[in-house]
This record gives C-alpha cells, structure tokens and sequence, in this order.
C-alpha cells in the first residue's frame, strides 16, 4: 500500500491550516518524501464539513502562489480539487492524479483526466443504507472509465455510524466482482476518529495510523494520511512479518505495479 501525504495549501483546514508557507513549503515537502510519501497531494480549498465556500479563482490563486515550487519536486503529485479549471492547471503542471470528492463534479473532470491521461479518485460523497450502495458506484465508474481509484468516502454525507460502518467493512470494499480494485483511504485525523476512541483532532494520529492498517491488511491501494512517519513505523511491522492481505502475495499487496512512476501515467488497472 502506498500513502497520500495530505499537503494543505489552504488558511483552513481542519487540522492544519496556515501550516504550509512558499518559505516551508519545498522542506515540508522533502520531509514528507523522506518519511516515506509515494504521493503528494496538494490541496487549496478545505472540504471540512462546515468550511465556507470559495470560488475556483480563489482555488487557483492559492495554487498558483505554489506552481513554481511545485515544479522543482520530481515526485508523484496529485491535485485535490472538484473544479474543472484547477485540475487542468494541474495537469499541465505534470500532476499524476486528480483527486475528487464531489461527485456531481465527474461529468466534467473526467473528460480532462482523461485528456491528459491521468488518474482520478471517485468519491463515494452520499449516504448510505448498505456497503453494497459503495459497490455499486465504484462499479459503475470501474468499468466506464480509465484509471479510477476508488474512495467510500468517509466524513462525506454519512453518519459516523456510517462511516465506522465503512471501516467495519474495509476487505468487501476493496474487492468488486471479485477482483480487486485500486482504492485509497482518506481517513486521517477525521471525526469519525473521535467518535470511536474521543480523542480530539490534535490526537488522532494513532488512531489514523492504526486506521491505515486496517486498510493495508484488506487490500486498500493507497491511504491519504497527515502523518507520514507515524503510518510507515504502524506498517513496518506488518511488512517485516511478511503478513500481506487474506489471498493476496505480499508483493502484490505492496501495489507496487499499479503506482505510477513520476514520468509515467500509465499502468493503473481498474477490474
């Protein structure tokens, strides 16, 4: 399993906004890839749940300020937006994945990612009454496009009942048809945390950590963390155990060949 170094861009995010400066920025990212990131994924407009709002012009004069610093890292990076023109600035800028969590956004993002042959997250942002409702959308957009990763979207218009549901249910959630799937898990520091152990937002990074295990032992693809350092020493003890998710090879569950490298947008298998 590989992770998403979460690399806020914003005043307001829920556990760390402000953090990242144009003066901290290329250390803090160099840090992260030290620790252990496959993937960075910038973001410039908060998804918290009760967060205000901002327009795309916003979104990209927060991004822009970044761009050139960007540029300097050879990494995966990935662009975590729901509006069209930031994702294609993005892309241009040879970002490897767009990363959504607005589904009514899709019908314009994937025809860019599609353009520029890039990966792109689905996010399974509605409520729920069964595991199966995740299921069904993955399926839908699995076997209609190019590329998906998908995200069950915990913290998106669910309860916390259901989004610990969702964490019950990690190992039928990697799987479709029977086939596994490339997915990723944003869980990291989120509410759903402090409603299981009632830890708050500045102590939930065990609990993400743990969480993240959780995901590598049922065959998740990718998880989206904060603390980078942390998750690597939580799996490290299960790769030196050589354990590997239930009827998978331990290379296979390393994911290895569906990352891509960061010349190469090419690879990523859906079903």
């Amino acid at each position: 399993m590989k992770l998403f170094a979460i690399v806020n861009l914003t005043p307001d995010s829920f556990s760390d906004g402000g953090y990242i400066s144009e003066d901290n920025f290329l250390p803090t990212c160099q840090s992260l890839l030290k620790q252990g990131a496959d993937v960075l994924d910038f973001g410039a407009e908060s998804t918290r749940p009760d967060a205000t709002p901002i327009s795309e012009d916003e979104e990209l004069y927060r991004l822009k300020h970044f761009l050139p610093l960007i540029d300097k890292l050879d990494c995966l990076k990935s662009i975590d937006t729901f509006h069209p023109k930031t994702a294609e600035i993005a892309l241009k800028h040879n970002f490897h994945f767009v990363n959504c969590v607005k589904s009514a956004a899709l019908p314009l993002l994937l025809p860019i990612s599609q353009k520029f042959t890039a990966y792109t997250v689905v996010t399974f942002d509605k409520p729920m009454n069964f595991i199966s409702d995740i299921l069904v959308f993955f399926r839908f957009y699995l076997y209609n496009f190019p590329k998906i990763i998908c995200d069950p979207g915990i913290g998106f218009n669910k309860s916390q009942s259901q989004n610990a549901l969702i964490l019950e249910n990690l190992h039928n959630i990697s799987t479709v048809d029977g086939n596994l799937i490339p997915t990723l898990l944003g869980v990291s520091r989120k509410s759903v945390l402090g409603y299981l152990t009632g830890n708050d937002v500045n102590h939930r990074d065990f609990d993400s950590a743990s969480c993240a295990l959780l995901a590598y032992l049922a065959g998740f693809t990718y998880c989206r963390v904060h603390n980078v350092d942390l998750t690597q020493n939580f799996l490290k003890v299960v790769r030196a155990l050589n354990l590997s998710p239930a009827g998978l090879s331990a290379s296979h569950s390393s994911s290895s060949s569906t990352t891509p490298t960061p010349q190469e947008n090419s690879g990523l298998s859906t079903v």
